[in-house]
């Protein structure tokens, strides 16, 4: 029985271990997702508020500063394990621009999905925010981890599917 039992632990080792992993990931992936909230919100008001300049023309300017700090700290926190053998480069920066393009619509949509069927949640835009928001954060984190960070190709991608 014991034997059994030893078995087992030393099969489940590995994927807890797996869990444990990418739970690390995805809450490292979620502060550096604030991060860039922050610098966005923060030149976002910089530019508009001292600097005169329009909301969209501003935006225009802090969403591309955000991605790229975002893409810099998930590059060397988050994601190190799978960019250590491989440099920065143009190509890698374009799939991370794309999947937050991607993750940026994704929450928009949302958004206006949910406060256009429900009116209620109109008057009180942080819930139809906070569930987009949450949805996109999912979508960017595993087109990030699948498409941008591959530590092992397919079976990468495959393990983040699975799990």
């Amino acid at each position: 029985m014991t034997t059994a039992r030893s078995t087992a632990a030393a099969v489940a080792a590995p994927a807890i271990a797996g869990r444990r992993r990418r739970l690390r990931e995805l809450a490292s992936f979620g502060v550096v997702g604030a991060v860039g909230f922050a610098v966005d919100g923060g030149l976002l008001t910089l530019l508009v508020a001292h600097l005169a300049w329009g909301p969209i023309s501003a935006r225009v300017i802090s969403f591309p500063a955000a991605v790229f700090v975002t893409w810099f700290l998930n590059r060397v926190l988050t994601f190190r394990a799978a960019t250590r053998a491989s440099a920065p480069s143009a190509r890698e920066y374009g799939r991370y621009f794309a999947v937050q393009i991607v993750g940026a619509l994704v929450n928009v949509a949302v958004y206006a999905g949910l406060v256009s069927l429900w009116s209620a949640l109109s008057r009180v835009p942080l819930i139809p925010l906070a569930m987009a928001a949450s949805l996109a954060l999912v979508v960017n984190y595993l087109g990030t981890r699948g498409m941008v960070f591959r530590a092992n190709g397919a079976a990468h991608i495959r393990g983040s599917l699975e799990a």
